[in-house]
Formats: structure tokens, sequence, C-alpha cells
């Protein structure tokens, strides 16, 4: 009886996991990645130099971000195309400070135009696509006063976003993961911002922005399901997000309001003690969040898309 117990609570987990590590690494040979700073590994520093410390790599945040461990998972890593400045190297187009409306050369159509020219406009279709962009669009939309351009931002963005998806699946892709944006409300950025301007409607509005791109973004995709037959995984960050900050005290976080570090005057909260408290920090700056909330963001995206590979 004895042994039958050490069997089912030991054994058979360990084979699952072995199981699941597995096809995790086989269900895909490469994973490309486009968006923003949430997910940039290098590439806004190929042009500006080397970020410094407390900055983990050239990553916007301490350590690595989420899309570094989903691809550690999957078998790949997230290094940087560095197409900026050359032939792409690795497989991940992400520019910190890319917005999906822009038309600038770190926006996302020219992360796309530059992935299909360095791979002679096939995109592999044992490839995953990651598309996770939309933050730096709300926060254009949300101080932009002029409501009917605001809401232009938001449509481009979802629109811009739908033809990067049908343009790489016209050029052979079939497995894409789109990631929504977070409540840009909860960020240290809008509240400090509120507060300068003494309009606390601000905040209000940032989050009314937010779910409006994300319900855009999730009717859209659920268009392209339909109507394109296109093979699309969707998480829903917002949600996530939304959850560790309602918890931050269970997860062991003492502030979730305050930048640890200021990227503006450099300068780190004192509660932050120089970034030797750093993990009890959700937000590494004004705008993004630790690398410990990053780890809680690629483990869960990685269990997302892997339940909905295996429905």
């Amino acid at each position: 009886m004895r042994k039958k117990t050490l069997f089912n609570f030991i054994l058979i987990p360990l084979i699952f996991c072995i199981s699941s590590l597995a096809y995790a690494e086989n269900t895909f040979s490469k994973v490309y990645i486009f968006g923003d700073s949430l997910s940039d590994t290098g590439n806004l520093a190929s042009i500006f130099g080397e970020l410094p410390a407390p900055y983990y790599k050239n990553r916007i945040t301490n350590g690595p971000v989420a899309v570094d461990t989903l691809t550690n998972k999957l078998g790949d890593t997230a290094e940087a195309s560095l197409h900026l400045i050359g032939p792409s190297v690795g497989h991940n187009y992400s520019v910190a400070g890319a917005s999906a409306s822009g038309n600038e050369a770190i926006d996302l159509d020219t992360q796309i135009m530059s992935f299909q020219a360095n791979h002679g406009y096939i995109a592999p279709s044992d490839a995953l696509y990651v598309i996770f962009i939309g933050g730096n669009d709300i926060r254009a939309a949300l101080y932009e006063t002029d409501q009917i351009i605001a809401e232009s931002i938001i449509k481009t963005a979802k629109n811009k976003i739908r033809d990067a998806i049908k343009s790489l699946k016209q050029a052979g892709a079939r497995s894409f993961y789109v990631i929504n944006a977070p409540d840009i409300a909860s960020i240290p950025e809008t509240s400090l911002m509120a507060s300068a301007l003494n309009n606390p409607e601000l905040l209000s509005r940032a989050s009314y922005l937010s779910n409006r791109f994300n319900r855009k973004l999730h009717r859209m995709i659920e268009r392209l399901e339909e109507n394109h037959k296109i093979n699309i995984s969707e998480f829903k960050l917002d949600k996530l997000f939304s959850k560790v900050l309602d918890n931050s005290n269970k997860l062991g976080f003492t502030n979730k309001k305050d930048a640890c570090f200021s990227s503006v005057t450099y300068t780190f909260h004192p509660d932050c003690n120089y970034g030797l408290n750093i993990d009890q920090f959700v937000f590494f700056d004004e705008i993004h969040p630790t690398a410990r909330v990053h780890s809680m963001f690629g483990k869960a995206f990685y269990k997302n898309l892997i339940e909905e590979l295996e429905d």
C-alpha cells in the first residue's frame, strides 16, 4: 500500500511534468515576438546604447521579462532581433516605446516588415507569433484632448494588430498568441499625472480607454478566428494584473502604487532601499512591473497557451 502511495504522489506527477516539458519544447519550432517595452530585450538599446543598472540586460525592468519566461518554457529564447541596426539576429522584434497605431521605425508595422524582409517574406508555419502591444496606444489616447482623435488612436491600434496577423498568415504563419493591455490607470505614471494636472478623472478615463482597447481587440480576434480560420490564443493580461494588485499583500508585495526606481530622476523610492527591496514592489518604474511580476506573467502566459493548445 505504501509503494502505491509513493507511486501515485511522486512518480506520476514527475512523469506528467517531464511529458509536459517535452510537449512544450516540441510544440513550436521558434517563437517570434512583436511588441513594446514590456517585451523588448535589447532593440531600443541597440540604437541608444546599453542601459545602466538597475536595468537588466537592456530590459526595461530589473530582470527577465515575461516573454523570456514564456520562450524558455517553449524551448526557445527571447533574444532581441537587432533589426534596427542590421539583419535580424534573434526572434524578438519588440521595441520599447513602440505603438500599434504609429508609423515610426520602432512601431508594429515596421517590426512586421522587418521580420518579413529578414525571412524572405515567408513566415514559418510551425512557429508561434506573439503580439504583445497596445499600452502605448492607450497612453497616447489618454493624453489626447480631442476625444475623436483619442478614439481613432484606439481603433487604429486594433486595426493594425489585425492587419499584422493577416499579413503574417498570408506569409505562412498559422499560430498566434495575442496578449492584451493592462489597465493603465493602475500604473504610477497615471496617478502622478492625475495629481500634477489636478485631474482625478484622468484615472477613470485611463480605465475606460484600456477597457475599450481590450474589448475591441477581443472582438477582432473572434472575427479573425471565425471569418479567416486563424488559430489565435488570447491572454487577458488586464485580468491577471488586476488580480495581482488585489492580492498584492498575500503575494508578498508591500507597495503596489509607487515605482521602486524613477526613470525620470534616476532615484530610488525610500522604501525600495536602493533596489534591495525591489521584490516587494509591483512596479519597477513609473510604467513597468518588476521582474518578479514579469515572472508571474510569463508563467501564466505559458500555462494559458498550453491549456488552449490541449483543448
